[in-house]
């Protein structure tokens, strides 16, 4: 957890710091600088969800079988092909949802 916010040190700081004023600064820049750091990657994670959303959003948006207009029965006839497209999408997808998983690994 060398990445994440430590608290123990802060907390060591702090104890440090009790009757002592001299080292006051440059803890609150680090401590700013923690923050800020933390901030930034949670704020590119969330980023990244959004736009997973976004993907899984657009499988259900278009049907897989659309019904005929003259029968309003299930078109069925082309069945192989748009389950054979659909797969397609959903795994090109899958890479990218893929990939920005990675990318939100990475940072922490």
């Amino acid at each position: 957890m060398g990445n994440v916010l430590d608290l123990s040190a802060i907390m060591a700081l702090a104890n440090c710091l009790v009757g002592d004023v001299t080292g006051i600064w440059e803890y609150i820049k680090e401590t700013r600088d923690m923050v800020h750091n933390l901030h930034s990657r949670l704020q590119s994670s969330k980023e990244n969800v959004e736009q997973i959303q976004k993907v899984m959003a657009m499988w259900s948006k278009t049907p897989l079988f659309e019904r005929s207009e003259r029968t309003l029965l299930l078109n069925l006839s082309d069945r192989d092909d748009r389950t054979k497209k659909r797969y397609e999408d959903i795994a090109s997808h899958g890479s990218k949802i893929h990939e920005l998983l990675e990318v939100s690994i990475s940072i922490y």
